[in-house]
């Protein structure tokens, strides 16, 4: 009769299985530790390699073909299961006979077979595809997080309430949090104000109307730093939509370098590297402006010229390098006898040209505001100057010669 059922309930088991990429098993073991299996559907035959007569009267002829990298994990959930009367569940890889290697996912529960044994009712299921697109899809993730790690763009993504939900490795560097420090928080703590204030009516408003400018634009903004430094950014924001609901994945460039090598292209461009003044070319362009200006609104303006006497006497016998410090110390003192809108500019060598701008419209008035302006510069450069700790200037004799200071203006150009 226990024979008659068992090979019902092996049919049975059988007609379960058919169609599934598994097998189910009763799993005997003895107090000895000795593992049987009792009953196992056919199709264990091609999931395992082995025949399935030699499975149920050798189990550990299985056991022997589990990776050796998972086979203590599914001992000792085996073990666990036989010592509190568990369920257990495990993933395991096992290295088919044909060469292939499998995963598998087990689930069994046990029971009391007799005083000193446990059955196990389980079921094995092959998980070989799922878990191999797993692992792509892992592999994929990895490579991509590679691929984001190592921009120089910061990647971040931000879910529809705002609230930030990744930060690369790149945004850390950009903004100088660590990810932990700002994940689940408002974006708004990268922004200064007023965008820091009104971005939670940003979103409430898209989220109302779904009217985003910025999406899809790229545009030039301000960020703001850990330490709540200020700085130029192009941002990028793109919306992806997922199921009901969506996420912004916001691209971030650093334009700080950027902008300082502007400034630097403009300045060796505009500027005497010397004294930091207007050179001839940046001159030329305010000149140029300064006449349209005074065609236009029929103002006044006028051009000092200053003109070092004795300069090469001086760089002859004490050095370009204290030539240099009379040239920086007199750029100096002509940038403190002007208004702000003037421009002081050096031509090159000793010369210095100003620009002085919006002079009364009557001439005569302008001429005198001229003239004012340059017996001012004059004082200014003939106070004695301290150069290598020896001073020069008008009246003021030297152990080599006298250095003097003479100025010439011009003035007086009708618009």
């Amino acid at each position: 009769m226990l024979v008659e059922c068992q090979h019902d309930l092996k049919q049975l088991l059988n007609l379960f299985s058919a169609n599934v990429p598994g097998f189910f098993f009763q799993l005997h073991r003895a107090s000895s530790g000795r593992y049987r299996l009792l009953l196992v559907s056919d199709n264990a035959e091609q999931a395992l390699g082995m025949p399935v007569t030699a499975l149920s009267e050798q189990a550990h002829l299985a056991l022997s073909r589990v990776h050796a990298d998972d086979l203590a994990a599914l001992q000792q959930t085996l073990a666990y299961s036989a010592e509190y009367i568990k369920p257990w569940s495990v993933q395991f890889r096992y290295l088919h006979p044909s060469g292939e290697q499998r995963w598998f996912e087990g689930h069994a529960t046990p029971t009391a077979y007799d005083a000193h044994s446990l059955l196990w009712h389980g079921y094995i299921n092959d998980i070989t595809p799922i878990k191999l697109n797993e692992l792509a899809l892992a592999e994929y993730a990895s490579q991509h997080r590679e691929i984001v790690d190592n921009i120089l763009d910061a990647i971040i993504t931000i879910d529809e309430q705002g609230l930030i939900a990744t930060f690369s490795k790149a945004a850390c560097r950009i903004f100088g949090y660590q990810a932990v420090e700002v994940i689940g928080k408002n974006v708004s703590l990268l922004m200064p104000e007023p965008h820091r204030g009104n971005h939670d009516q940003y979103i409430q408003h898209y989220r109302e109307t779904g009217e985003a400018k910025i999406i899809g634009q790229s545009r030039e903004t301000q960020g703001r730093r850990k330490d709540g430094r200020l700085f130029n950014m192009e941002l990028r924001i793109a919306r992806i939509q997922q199921a009901d609901r969506y996420k912004f994945i916001g691209m971030v460039r650093d334009l700080s370098e950027r902008k300082r090598a502007e400034v630097l292209i403009e300045k060796l461009a505009f500027y005497d590297p010397l004294t930091q003044l207007p050179n001839r070319r940046l001159l030329k362009q305010r000149l140029t402006a300064a006449l349209q200006a005074c065609k236009l609104n029929k103002g006044q303006g006028a051009l000092l010229y200053i003109d070092l006497d004795n300069f090469k006497h001086l760089n002859d016998s004490l050095g370009h390098g204290t030539g240099d410090q009379l040239l920086r110390q007199v750029a100096s003192r002509l940038q403190q006898s002007v208004r702000q809108q003037d421009t002081v500019a050096r031509l090159g060598g000793d010369e210095f040209i100003i620009l002085l701008l919006n002079l009364s419209s009557a001439l005569p008035n302008a001429v005198q505001q001229a003239e004012a302006v340059a017996e001012k510069v004059r004082l200014a450069l003939n106070t004695p100057f301290t150069l290598e700790q020896l001073s020069y200037g008008r009246g003021h004799q030297t152990p080599t010669d006298k250095f003097w200071l003479i100025t010439k203006f011009q003035a007086g150009n009708r618009g």
